[in-house]
């Protein structure tokens, strides 16, 4: 709680636009991912059709576990900013800051998920899979950067760190 009191006036609205407009680029990808497991591709016939269905199956489990996680974040931030007791503005950050320990741990496992999926044969040779699954590494990275700074600024490490 020490550290939530030296924390308490570092988070501003401006981290919370930042985590929403993060958030806005996400919408577009989850719509696609989305697409393609009502839709596939049937050009290449109705096996790689399901496999392309599978493997988007496998990466919006991750992608919107994510993104979940990044709304929840920004919306902690933004009620952190937004808090005018001093006393519940601390209380606030000291949530915030175990919850973006968490975030931290939590992308790292995304990654590692995307990974995995992609070492599978079947999602490694599909290319709508791999190019999605590009496409959401570098989404992930660039949330789990926002969210990173922040971090360093407030003092927080992940939860699995030392």
């Amino acid at each position: 709680m020490d550290q939530a009191i030296g924390a308490a006036n570092l988070v501003t609205l401006d981290e919370y636009n930042d985590l929403y407009r993060m958030g806005v680029k996400f919408r577009p990808v989850g719509f696609e991912l989305a697409s393609f497991m009502t839709r596939p591709p049937m050009g290449n016939g109705l096996a790689a059709a399901v496999n392309t269905q599978e493997c988007m199956i496998r990466l919006g489990g991750t992608f919107a576990s994510f993104q979940d996680g990044l709304s929840h974040l920004a919306t902690l931030v933004g009620l952190t900013a937004n808090m005018v007791s001093h006393e519940d503005r601390v209380l606030a950050v000291a949530v915030t800051m175990n919850d973006i320990s968490g975030f931290l741990a939590q992308s790292k496992t995304s990654q590692q998920m995307i990974n995995a999926t992609m070492q599978t044969s079947k999602c490694a040779q599909d290319g709508a899979t791999t190019a999605k699954s590009q496409e959401i590494k570098r989404l992930i990275s660039e949330g789990t950067a926002l969210v990173q700074s922040l971090a360093t600024r407030l003092g927080v490490k992940p939860i699995d760190a030392k």
